[in-house]
């Protein structure tokens, strides 16, 4: 022991002290002395920073870049209606046909909701004993909203109206857009009849 002590310098004692910082604890002092923003996205393996490693709100709107969550990145059913800021999703935003009456809420759809309604309404003479086809066609753009047709002046006149009849009234439909309303009818009267067709339309 007393030769041990008598070859304890200074210097030994350092020396010692230094391989054991290098070999033990070099790795837990370093890792407790990182300068602020020392470790970049150079510095972490992929991978290497998973969910949960993340703080909860530790990611907000603000550190997303724009575009970085796409649909395929959300999980099924992660946004509700409560995590949508209002006027969120615009007209531009849905899919053709997305939006069907199935999906729409008792009374989400008011007049106030609904833009100015036009009306289209076509008329002719149908003759004694014939035919007559009539198309009422809404503005291009519009969607038909409504429609009929039927035969005009029968107020009190109980013996035309049981000589008149409508064969047909129909909605109109062209390369899968719905148009318009057609009307047919037969004029069994001895005179000269009106028919008229009516379509309702909601401009673009």
């Amino acid at each position: 022991m007393r030769s041990i002590r008598k070859r304890l310098t200074y210097a030994n004692v350092i020396s010692s002290l230094c391989l054991f910082l290098l070999l033990g604890g070099g790795a837990a002092f370093a890792a407790t002395n990182l300068s602020k923003n020392s470790v970049g996205r150079n510095q972490l393996k992929q991978g290497s920073v998973t969910s949960a490693k993340i703080a909860k709100n530790a990611v907000t709107a603000a550190k997303i870049k724009s575009n970085a969550v796409t649909g395929s990145k959300l999980a099924s059913g992660s946004v509700t209606a409560s995590k949508l800021a209002p006027s969120a999703i615009g007209n531009s935003a849905l899919g053709d046909g997305s939006v069907s009456a199935a999906k729409l809420g008792n009374g989400s759809v008011v007049a106030s909701k609904l833009g100015r309604l036009t009306e289209a309404v076509v008329t002719a003479t149908v003759v004694a004993g014939e035919r007559g086809q009539l198309e009422a066609k809404c503005p291009n753009g519009a969607t038909l909203v409504s429609g009929g047709g039927g035969w005009g002046n029968l107020s009190g006149n109980k013996e035309v109206a049981e000589k008149v009849r409508l064969t047909n009234s129909t909605p109109i439909q062209t390369g899968g857009v719905v148009s318009g309303w057609s009307v047919e009818g037969f004029n069994g009267t001895a005179t000269t009849q009106e028919l008229f067709a009516r379509a309702i339309c909601l401009p673009s």
